[in-house]
């Protein structure tokens, strides 16, 4: 298994030396194993502040250690994000410890864009609602289950209720049941209609 695995291993003595590897490690990394043998494990990370945080995660760690991601760095010099397990054993007396190596550089870039983006939506958002609160129209955002995610000042004063106590509810959760029924009768209709008039009266409590 260790030889034909899918993933990278690398093994390490006491003293955090390279004491073996397999053949998808020298194919990530680029060294083959008659060189990096003997090597200190710190040669793989882009940096000191990387390797502390693999060697607290080493040293004080219970027997085994999942999920840590950190920067490697290729024999090329070119860098990628690395999610690491390792396990500590012993064997004829002598301590090691066996570390797996996944490149995850795709998951971290695509988690910093998700995030990136989600700051821009949200500073578009933050300005959709000043431009909505100056509108002296009524004006309201649901989603798909037909929730309030968002409405403006003029709205708030129309139903005599507050912006907090509306966001995440329903015309259920906010209107008597005759008139929650019809509001959510028209909420329906905007499922296969893409425009639809509310031409009823509102009622808040």
């Amino acid at each position: 298994y260790f030889n034909n695995s899918d993933l990278s291993y690398v093994v390490l003595d006491a003293h955090q030396c390279i004491v073996d590897v397999n053949e998808t490690f020298e194919g990530l990394l680029g060294y083959r194993k008659d060189e990096i043998l003997s090597l200190h494990v710190s040669v793989l990370f882009t940096s000191s502040a990387f390797y502390e945080v693999w060697h607290a995660e080493n040293v004080y760690a219970s027997k085994s250690i999942s999920g840590l991601e950190v920067r490697l760095k290729k024999k090329s010099e070119i860098s990628f994000w690395a999610e690491l397990f390792g396990r500590n054993y012993e064997d004829n007396g002598e301590q090691f410890s066996i570390w797996s190596i996944r490149d995850i550089s795709l998951r971290v870039y695509s988690r910093a864009t998700i995030r990136n983006l989600n700051v821009k939506l949200q500073k578009q958002f933050e300005e959709l609602q000043e431009i909505l609160d100056v509108i002296p129209l009524p004006i309201f955002i649901k989603d798909k289950q037909f929730r309030y995610i968002g409405c403006n000042t003029a709205m708030c004063s129309f139903c005599g209720l507050s912006k907090s106590r509306m966001l995440g509810k329903t015309v259920f959760d906010l209107f008597s049941e005759s008139l929650a029924a019809i509001y959510h009768q028209k909420d329906e209709e905007m499922l296969t209609i893409p425009y639809q008039t509310y031409k009823i009266n509102i009622e808040s409590y």
